[in-house]
Parts: C-alpha cells; structure tokens; sequence
C-alpha cells in the first residue's frame, strides 16, 4: 500500500495536472469567440470614449476614477470594482476582451495554487507533488462543473466582479495565513493594500474573509492576553489589516447609492438572512455536487491519507471545526439575502460554488484526519488493525453509497453536468462557436462603418451549445435603452437596436 500511495502521488499529480492544463487551453481558446455585452456597455463607453478621443492612458484612469465617483453617489458603493468595469477589455481594442478569459483562467489558477499551497506545505508540510494532485484535481472541479461558466469566466463586467475578486481573495487568504507565522513589514503593508482593495468588491467574498480575520485576531488575542505567548506583533499587524478591510468595507457600505439600490428591492433581517443563507447553502451542497465531485473526492482520498499520515496535526474538536468551515461557506450568501431576499445574480451562484467545494475538500480533509487520529489510538478496534488499502477502499466504497442514495433525492440532470471543457472542444470543431463570431463580426463591420448612424440588427441566431456559455444576451429592441445608448455613444452613432 504505501509504494502504491508513493506511485499514485507522482504519477497521478502529474496525470491531472496535465489534464487540467488541457482543459483550461480548451476553455482559453473558446475566450477568443466571445465578446462584451450588457453592463459592459453600460460602464465602459464613456471611458472607451476619451480612449477614442485621447489616446492618453492617464486620461483614461482618470475618467474612470470620476465615473467611479457618479456612481458611488448614483448607485453602488463597490469602489475599486466599479473602477475597474470602467475599463473594459475591448476599450483598448476588440482583441484585448477575447484575451480577457485567458487572462482570467491564470489569475483564477494561479491564486488557487498560491493558497493551496500554503495550506498544504506551509501549513501541512505536505509534498509539492500531494498539492500539485489535490489542487490540479479542485481547479477541474471548479472550472468543470460551475453552474454557469459563461457568467464566471467569459463576461467581463459579471466574472471580473466576482471571479476577479475571489482569486484575490484567495491571495489575501494565503498571505494572511503565513503572515500568522511571520507578520513581517512587507507582509502587513501588502495585506494592508490588499484589504482596502478587496473592501471596495462583492461582499460575497467579503463577508467570509471578514469573518476570517476577525477568528484569528480574536485566537491571537487569548494567546496574548490569557497565554502571555509572544504572540503581540502578530496581534498587531492582524488589527491594522482589519482596520483597513473594515474600514474600506464602511466607505463602500455608506454609498449613498446604495440606498436607491437597496429601494428597488425587498430587504430582510439580519437573522432571517441568516437563516436564508445555512438553508440555500445547504440545498446547494444536495444540487451541485454531481459525478465530478464524487470523483473528485475518490481520487483526492489516496492523497488525503496520505497527507494525513505524514502530518503531526491531532484534527482536534472535529465537530467544531467542520460547523466553523461550514458556517463561514454559508456566510457568502448573507449579503444578497440581507440586501434582496434571494441568492442573487447567477454569477453569484458560481462564486458560492466555488466556495462550496473548497469548504467541503477542508471539512473532508478535516474529518478524515480526525478518524484517522480515532483509529490510531484505538488499536483494539478491528478497523484500526485493518490494512491502508482496505481503509482507503472502505472510505471511497462509502462515498460511492452517499452518491447512490442522493440519487434518491435529486434528479440525475443535477448529478451529471457535461464538462466545460467537452463543450468547448464541440463547438470548436463542429463551427458553432466559429458561425456565432461570425455573427458578431458583421455586427462589428457595421459599427465600424462610419457612414451608418442608425444601426438595426438582425437577433443571433444562437447555437443552443453556446446559450449560457458564450452567449449570455443581446442588446434591446429599444435604441433608448441605455445599454443600446452606451453602446451608440461607445462606437459614435445615433442609435442603435436590433429588429
């Protein structure tokens, strides 16, 4: 068993490392058939104007600042996102949006691996083969079984949003827990920055690390205060970090314009959100974890055990610490509940999965580790005699059950989701994704030709492959609309619509 386990994690970190590599050129690839709609014309054709008009760089962020401004008093406090949906991808050119999914599948992979990497070999000690596997195996998860891709990966103004700001997060997550081991200078300034950046985005992703921070400024206090452990620079630089998160979340909070938001929806108590929130989050543990998340799950096990094995942790007060994790996933959902009664936009939804998976690889983790530690101390129980290789197959032959019986209560549409990757690897070689750029392509001669100022359009005619994927909608019938005005005044017409 243990040579098995030593082969399975090198061969098998490599193997899905690759696979991974594969899928995300696959998805990358497809970016480059998509193109802005929606709030993207809203908020970026004033900046794409001056642009147009200046070319000066300086100019442009400058626009953007005062844009962010208007609407910090008209509509929504989210500072540094609502600066950066002023800078659309294609104000630079149509070329630079395509560019933008790839740009995003980086970050958003990169930042996993940054923060994996400090829970499993900062943290853990854990092999840079066992963190290539297991990270390599919940990016696929990710990317291959997000309820709606085109929302979290391929449209600028909704992914950036929330997608953007959570592979931040994840950055700030990892910086924060090493700064627990060393808070140096450098390490407080730049989580510092980070939190004032991370203050003005989504409260999604807010809400969670908000709540983070303040269990280990909390943890870090009893250490000092009750421990007299010498612990007091850490406790420090942890307040000064929550200064500045807290802080900016106030500045963001305050908006006037979120007050005429907040007037166009139903809003409902703090403990009613609450309550929403362990309910919805719950639902979503039933309806999103599908064939790719049980397989996730049986191959992630052999590099669990064998993690587990290696490490010294005790996996101290089980219960406690998986109702912790579990509650710190349910508060992403607080916000849209508190500020809407509902879950929120779809690409909301993406982000909470998101966060699903990776509360519910730690509570697995935590869990077995803590069995693991139960069966050591046990050496009269007859499962703790028992060979690695039958408790490996008694733990995947479990999950298998769980599986089966959650058939019981879902339909089979909810446990299979076609891989993202698959699609796109169909729509690019059957044409589909090839005939809807086309589409978009006359639709951009048209914009381009100066001697047509009142643009009509005919609708996409939409491969049903590509609906939720690349397309996400079109612009109105009505040239007053204001996503049709901002995208007359964009590329200098009169109007625009389609029939």
């Amino acid at each position: 068993m243990q040579h098995f386990l030593e082969k399975y994690e090198k061969y098998a970190a490599w193997f899905f490392f690759g696979l991974m590599i594969l899928c995300l050129i696959l998805m990358s690839i497809l970016g480059f058939f998509n193109h802005p709609l929606g709030d993207d014309f809203y908020y970026g054709s004033i900046v794409g104007k001056v642009w147009q008009e200046t070319g000066n760089i300086f100019q442009v962020l400058a626009t953007a600042f005062s844009e962010t401004i208007k609407q910090y008093y008209a509509w929504q406090g989210t500072y540094s996102a609502m600066f950066l949906m002023h800078l659309i991808p294609n104000v630079w050119g149509d070329f630079f949006y395509k560019l933008y999914p790839t740009v995003l599948f980086i970050c958003f992979t990169g930042s996993t691996f940054y923060f994996t990497h400090t829970i499993l070999c900062h943290v853990l000690k854990a092999s840079k083969h066992l963190w290539i596997l297991v990270t390599s195996l919940l990016v696929l998860t990710f990317t291959q079984q997000v309820p709606l891709c085109g929302e979290t990966f391929y449209w600028y103004n909704g992914s950036m949003y929330y997608t953007g700001f959570l592979a931040c997060t994840f950055v700030f997550w990892g910086l924060l827990i090493k700064s627990l081991d060393k808070a140096t200078v450098w390490r407080t300034i730049v989580l510092s920055l980070l939190a004032i950046f991370l203050a003005g985005g989504n409260y999604v992703s807010l809400l969670p690390t908000m709540i983070i921070l303040v269990l280990f400024i909390l943890y870090y206090a009893y250490l000092v205060v009750l421990r007299k452990a010498p612990k007091g620079h850490i406790l420090i630089s942890l307040c000064l970090i929550a200064f500045f998160l807290f802080g900016g979340f106030l500045i963001s909070a305050v908006a006037p314009g979120n007050a005429i938001r907040q007037a166009t929806a139903m809003q409902l108590s703090p403990i009613r959100a609450v309550l929403k929130a362990i309910y919805q989050n719950s639902r979503y543990c039933l309806y999103w974890n599908g064939i790719w998340s049980l397989l996730f799950f049986l191959f992630v096990t052999p590099a669990y055990l064998r993690i587990i094995e290696k490490s010294t942790w005790k996996f101290r007060y089980p219960v406690l610490v998986c109702g912790l994790i579990f509650g710190i996933y349910c508060s992403s959902s607080c916000p849209p509940f508190y500020a809407q009664n509902n879950g929120g936009a779809a690409r909301v939804f993406c982000l909470v999965y998101y966060l699903m998976i990776l509360a519910l690889a730690m509570i697995y983790f935590y869990a077995l580790g803590a069995i693991y530690r139960l069966l050591e101390s046990k050496k009269t129980w007859k499962l703790a005699t028992a060979s690695p290789l039958k408790k490996m197959l008694l733990l995947q032959g479990g999950l298998i059950i769980v599986f089966l019986l959650l058939l019981l209560v879902r339909p089979w549409s909810a446990s299979y989701v076609k891989p993202h990757a698959v699609t796109a690897l169909q729509v690019l070689c059957n044409g589909e994704a090839a005939y809807y750029e086309e589409q978009y392509q006359e639709r951009l001669a048209i914009l381009e030709d100066d001697s047509i100022l009142d643009v009509i359009f005919a609708p996409y005619d939409v491969p049903e492959s590509l609906v939720n994927l690349l397309y996400l909608g079109d612009i109105s019938t009505d040239a007053n609309h204001d996503v049709n005005k901002n995208m007359a005044t964009l590329y200098g017409k009169n109007s625009i619509r389609i029939e």
